[in-house]
């Protein structure tokens, strides 16, 4: 039976893979590729077949696929799905592909798709009560926190956009399902924010970078590229922005949000101190006012028997809680008693512990 299980399985990703294949002129970099690493761009023209392998990209596949059945018979002709979407900008050639797109009398739609797997909302979120939360969630005040990368791609695609129909209204959307993270509790639902473009100063910035700039940008890139796992890359150390950037609406959220619970769980924590007499437990840990073992090593003396030991210094360099039982054992194996040496003192503390 675990034959025909790993079949069935091997077939339901074709399924889903179906004959979803994006092609590019010679030398045309999508949309996408300018937002990650240029060496992932690189590596994929001379290895095209290998591709990331996950559940969660091939739900992806399934999910964009039924929504474009879905407007493929709502629109008829007027719909295309991954519209090629060209552009040249500083020497590079481009040609972003566009989910879905909607041509309409006096307007074109564009409606970026993205699949993923849990996404959280600010303090503003205007549910507080997870039934409450709808089945589509209009974002219009942005009070979901969306990828940066995912509304930078769509910012990207409007502004392609209104270059190719600069006598129509363009609107520009992501469409995101998703599971939703409110009050601890989840919620799998559709996310719906319309996008702005970017500048043209800020597209040339990302060419820019994405030819001069040979590096991740983000710093969870590298634990995610399949050209690294197979060895074709060694892997680049993320260095960030050189530059102070100032700060995005969502990141000063996140700060107000986390001072907030930083100032909130001090207090909690006051209150603990205060409710808890002693040891108790919790979760299977001992947590309240326990009694420590502190020990105190007289460094001096340390030293002298380190080099009268022969004891390979960079072991005990630092010496801490977790070389304490290794370098007693090295002492007591030299006949030598850390107390008696007066190489230590041991006193006991109660501490507060959570």
């Amino acid at each position: 039976m675990k034959e025909l299980f790993e079949k069935v399985v091997e077939k339901l990703s074709e399924r889903a893979q179906g004959e979803r294949e994006l092609s590019y002129s010679e030398g045309a970099v999508g949309i996408s590729s300018l937002l990650y690493c240029p060496i992932k761009w690189e590596l994929r023209q001379k290895y095209p077949d290998l591709r990331a392998d996950s559940l969660e990209i091939e739900d992806g596949y399934l999910f964009e696929r039924e929504f474009k059945a879905v407007l493929r018979e709502m629109f008829g002709e007027s719909f295309e799905e991954e519209k090629v979407l060209p552009l040249e900008i500083e020497g590079v050639k481009i040609e972003g592909h566009l989910d879905t797109f909607i041509e309409l009398p006096g307007k074109v739609v564009g409606i970026e798709l993205k699949h993923t797997k849990m996404t959280f909302v600010s303090d503003r979120f205007p549910y507080r009560n997870l039934d409450e939360v709808p089945k589509v969630v209009f974002d219009e005040d942005c009070t979901v926190y969306l990828p940066a990368h995912y509304l930078k791609q769509a910012g990207m695609q409007k502004f392609v956009l209104q270059k190719l129909y600069p006598d129509k209204e363009v609107e520009q959307y992501l469409f995101v399902k998703t599971l939703l993270k409110v009050n601890g509790r989840h919620k799998k639902v559709y996310v719906v924010r319309e996008v702005p473009a970017v500048s043209e100063e800020e597209f040339k910035e990302i060419v820019r970078k994405f030819r001069e700039e040979r590096a991740p940008r983000y710093p969870w890139e590298c634990s995610y590229c399949v050209f690294k796992d197979a060895g074709l890359c060694p892997g680049i150390e993320w260095k960030g922005e050189e530059k102070e950037s100032p700060l995005s609406e969502e990141a000063r959220e996140l700060l107000i949000r986390y001072q907030k619970l930083s100032e909130e769980l001090k207090e909690v924590k006051g209150l603990l101190r205060k409710e808890l007499s002693g040891p108790a437990k919790w979760n299977g840990k001992t947590i309240g006012w326990v009694e420590r073992e502190r020990q105190k090593w007289n460094s001096g003396k340390v030293w002298e028997i380190v080099e009268k030991l022969s004891l390979p210094k960079e072991e005990f360099f630092s010496l801490d809680w977790r070389k304490y039982r290794q370098f007693e054992k090295a002492l007591r194996q030299a006949g030598i008693d850390p107390d008696r040496e007066g190489l230590r003192e041991i006193e006991r503390k109660r501490e507060f512990v959570l």
